[in-house]
């Protein structure tokens, strides 16, 4: 086979296919467990893969993404968790580095296919700072959609927005 990864993406997650088109792939980038990267982030092919662009990318060089879940009735409609996270060797960080450098960590949403993304703030969510995030559509309703967010305790939890992601509880 032929590798059709973004380049010089380090750890991919995983692709997402739209159904209604076979060239518009979707990877999503954490990146690299040891480093910071400018390639962490969401990468969408719309020719099959051959060329690859960032659509979505997170704040700070140690940001990038966590999850991707695409709605399978409207493929234009994904949510994407954003976590800032770096490995060290005597320790993990999942979040900001410290109080003065905030996490870049975030729930997104876009319904253009990528091309614009809006940071989720809504009613529901708990307050920041956040580690990962991770979260998808029901495949029963695209209505539903579930996120974990790893915050402040006792804040860490699992969230559920039956909306589309307007409101949380």
């Amino acid at each position: 086979g032929t590798n059709i990864a973004p380049r010089n993406s380090g750890l991919s997650s995983k692709i997402l296919i739209d159904p209604t088109d076979s060239n518009t792939v979707y990877a999503w980038v954490p990146g690299k467990w040891w480093g910071d990267s400018d390639d962490r982030g969401v990468h969408r092919t719309t020719d099959g893969g051959t060329t690859w662009a960032k659509v979505l990318k997170g704040s700070n060089a140690s940001t990038g993404c966590s999850m991707l879940s695409l709605d399978p009735q409207n493929p234009k409609t994904l949510f994407a968790g954003l976590w800032d996270f770096r490995r060290k060797g005597w320790t993990f960080r999942s979040g900001g580095d410290d109080e003065t450098k905030p996490s870049g960590s975030g729930l997104l949403k876009t319904i253009d296919g990528g091309t614009t993304w809006s940071e989720l703030q809504a009613s529901g969510l708990p307050p920041k700072p956040w580690g990962r995030v991770a979260g998808t559509i029901a495949p029963s309703n695209p209505n539903v959609v579930y996120a974990f967010i790893e915050a402040v305790p006792p804040a860490n939890a699992l969230y559920r927005s039956s909306d589309g992601g307007k409101t949380w509880e």
